[in-house]
């Protein structure tokens, strides 16, 4: 049999299946026809294209004739792909008349390049991984230790430091009027700086606890008016040696809400001693509780100096001061706000705050409201 009789399978293989470029360009550099390969390869049948369109760094100001590369040398150029990605491509051109074929084949070099590099990248890629793992592996182990050590520290602290401040209030109370006003002061100077590593020792405690993951929550429903009633009154105490008024209006009806009470009675102690700490003397804090679909609002206004609006954002970051001082300078350990913030958020709320527009701070407290059968309505 004679092989040319093969020509026409050869023929309709090379337009239909062989993953080869083929393009016949007319004389003004318009794509007459292309192969089934090509098209696919282009997004398209790529008919009345000029060859500007086709192949990429192409000179705009000269003609098909005067850019061909002379016939039968094979040579590289780039092909636009999808996106105007160019792709190397190895091509011969071979003109007939006022019609012009171009042949080609993928530039392997370039093929077999990428695949070298993209190998490379994988295993670069799979070490950093690897070494991203250890480290993590290795940050999680040290944060376990410093949060051990967190809560030995503070609780071997605590016992000490409250038998200094008991000892300081005693001497306060029962010798202080036999003193001489120096020695007073010394012992008000130790009462008033135990008491503040205490409840820095008290924080480290608590915060420790939700670092590590271990803040159990018992929610329960409870009448949320009569709780903060309790709590208000409480803090009045406090409130009252500065002549400071909390003022709260519960409202007559409202729904149940699950709270660990203790752990809520924490962040409103904690909230008040705040706003009683930054408001000047014979102010006045005020407490709103409203219902909106699905929550419960609190509100915590003071009429204290406020807050910088640019220090906002660092609302309850560790060991942040949010830029305010108090009437009297009282010392703060940053802690308390974290530990509000963690507490609202197990469960499932947010604490917030609304930026005011002189002075004073309102901190928001926003809590999931029972279903009715004694589950959260916010998931």
């Amino acid at each position: 049999m004679n092989p040319e009789n093969f020509d026409a399978e050869i023929a309709t293989y090379a337009r239909t299946d062989a993953p080869v470029l083929i393009l016949a360009f007319e004389k003004s550099g318009q794509v007459l026809w292309s192969g089934d390969y090509i098209r696919k390869v282009l997004g398209g049948d790529p008919s009345g294209l000029s060859f500007t369109e086709i192949f990429a760094r192409t000179p705009t100001d000269s003609s098909f004739d005067t850019w061909r590369p002379p016939d039968n040398v094979e040579t590289n150029l780039d092909l636009r792909l999808p996106g105007n990605l160019p792709q190397t491509w190895r091509i011969v051109f071979r003109t007939r008349e006022n019609l012009s074929l171009a042949l080609g084949r993928r530039d392997n070099a370039e093929v077999e390049g990428l695949e070298t590099n993209l190998l490379s990248l994988n295993a670069e890629l799979s070490n950093r991984t690897r070494e991203l793992h250890k480290a993590n592996a290795e940050l999680k182990r040290l944060d376990t230790l410093k949060n051990r050590f967190l809560g030995m520290a503070a609780h071997d602290l605590r016992t000490p430091l409250g038998v200094i401040l008991a000892y300081s209030e005693l001497l306060e109370d029962e010798v202080g009027s036999s003193m001489e006003a120096e020695h007073r002061e010394f012992v008000s100077t130790i009462r008033e700086s135990s008491d503040f590593m205490l409840q820095l020792v008290n924080d480290l405690l608590d915060v420790a606890t939700i670092e590590s993951g271990k803040l159990a929550m018992d929610r329960k429903p409870v009448d949320l008016p009569t709780v903060l009633a309790k709590n208000l009154s409480l803090n009045q105490l406090l409130a009252a040696r500065k002549n400071i008024q909390i003022v709260f209006a519960p409202p007559d009806e409202f729904p149940t809400v699950l709270l660990d009470r203790m752990k809520f009675e924490q962040v409103m102690n904690n909230l008040l001693g705040n706003a009683v700490k930054f408001s000047p003397p014979d102010s006045t804090i005020t407490v709103r509780l409203e219902q909106h679909p699905n929550q419960a609002k609190i509100y915590v206004s003071d009429e204290g100096p406020g807050i910088p609006p640019e220090k906002i954002n660092q609302l309850g970051q560790p060991f942040a001061r949010l830029g305010t001082r108090t009437p009297n300078d009282e010392p703060g350990t940053g802690l308390g706000l974290l530990i509000v913030r963690k507490i609202i958020e197990g469960h499932g709320g947010r604490l917030h705050i609304v930026p005011a527009e002189r002075s004073g701070t309102t901190f928001v407290l926003e809590l999931p409201l029972s279903d009715g059968r004694g589950q959260s309505s916010l998931h």
